[in-house]
């Protein structure tokens, strides 16, 4: 039966080519016959001239599917698509023609080839590559950035993981090793035990209101600092975030001490006066000792949560901020050489740096409108 089918094919392919396609016989090369149809395989034209010849004979899609050894749909869909109409001594007939089935076919494969879009991406590129290395800003925040505030038409705007495959296939002005986290990543390992210390300097996290947790309410901050060179007395940067703003305070002080890091906040609290305990509502620093006096700072309006020891995830919005700094300043770098006006800078630039998590928004907005509120509200 196989033979048989093969053979049929092959002489109407014979036919098809010598009466109506003499001179574009090129354009259909002679197809390499098989007996049985490979699946996720588009028809071929030997199995177009068989699904004409079964037609033409009343069998149905069904049997010609089973004949050909593909889905019934397949056989449906590609009737409906070679469907051509002749008249007949005034009458109107219908019938499947492998011929228009492979021009339809070959037409349609013609715009099924992927766009690259690259191409019609060259003002973006060069606006987010400017970002880049202006402002360091990440693609995702040029990505959003830019469809928030509509700078370029929608078609215009790549997404961010194309963005990133461009720049590891060498295709845009940013190589793979000058994104700043593309080659730091590694695996989180975490030890099965933990040491507990049994200094207790404060209220622990677990005792902390909700309203922190779920971020929905601002005047929650978390707060941390960051060391430069370990050896010797050297001056640290304090670290506040706003969890709702992600809103970031940086401030340079002269050591990793208790009584410094009180005053510090001390002073940070009195640059809002009367509205110090609207805007600071509770801190959760660490359990390292340089906090054991802040909690000295609780009044009725701000409170001190402690986190567990070895526990930074529960301090997460700041723990990723202060990897943010280590873009500015590495690790084992002497912050005594790094001045005020650097420091301003850096928390300037973090401040206002579009975030995908804020809808695009900046944490300096964000912080402003939540100011504004406070304001309006005592005035």
């Amino acid at each position: 039966m196989q033979k048989k089918r093969v053979h049929f094919a092959n002489l109407c392919y014979d036919v098809f080519t010598t009466k109506y396609l003499t001179k574009e016989k090129k354009m259909y090369p002679k197809p390499i016959l098989t007996t049985v149809h490979k699946k996720s395989k588009h028809l071929t034209l030997e199995e177009r001239f068989l699904i004409q010849f079964l037609h033409r004979r009343g069998s149905s899609p069904y049997a010609i599917a089973k004949e050909i050894g593909c889905a019934a749909n397949t056989v449906r869909n590609e009737i409906r698509r070679g469907l051509v109409e002749y008249d007949f001594y005034g009458r109107i007939y219908k019938e499947y023609s492998a011929q228009t089935g492979q021009e339809k076919y070959l037409s349609n494969r013609k715009n099924c080839n992927v766009k690259w879009k690259l191409l019609h991406c060259a003002d973006f590129i060069r606006f987010a590559e400017k970002r880049f290395w202006t402002d360091k800003w990440s693609f995702d925040a040029s990505v959003g950035y830019a469809r928030v505030n509509k700078k370029f038409p929608e078609k215009e705007i790549p997404d961010t993981k194309s963005m990133y495959n461009w720049t590891n296939a060498g295709l845009i002005d940013v190589k793979r090793h000058e994104l700043p986290e593309a080659i730091s990543r590694k695996a989180r390992k975490r030890s099965s035990s933990k040491t507990k210390r049994k200094i207790v300097l404060g209220k622990n996290i677990e005792e902390r209101p909700s309203e922190a947790d779920d971020r929905m309410e601002f005047g929650h901050w978390e707060i941390d600092t960051v060391v430069g060179r370990k050896a010797g007395q050297h001056s640290v940067l304090l670290t506040l975030t706003e969890r709702k703003t992600r809103f970031e305070i940086v401030k340079k002080i002269e050591g990793k001490t208790k009584a410094l890091v009180r005053d510090a906040v001390k002073e940070i609290l009195g640059e809002y006066k009367t509205h110090c305990f609207d805007v600071f509502k509770t801190m959760t620093p660490d359990n390292g000792l340089e906090f054991a006096s802040i909690a000295e700072l609780e009044t009725e309006g701000l409170q001190v949560y402690f986190a567990h020891p070895y526990s930074s995830y529960e301090r997460g919005t700041n723990e990723r901020h202060n990897r943010i700094i280590r873009t500015w300043i590495p690790k084992g770098k002497d912050i005594d050489k790094y001045d005020e006006w650097f420091i301003e800078d850096m928390e300037d630039w973090m401040n206002n740096l579009p975030r995908k998590i804020l809808g695009y928004k900046t944490p300096a907005q964000l912080f402003e409108e939540e100011l504004d509120l406070i304001y309006r509200k005592t005035a």
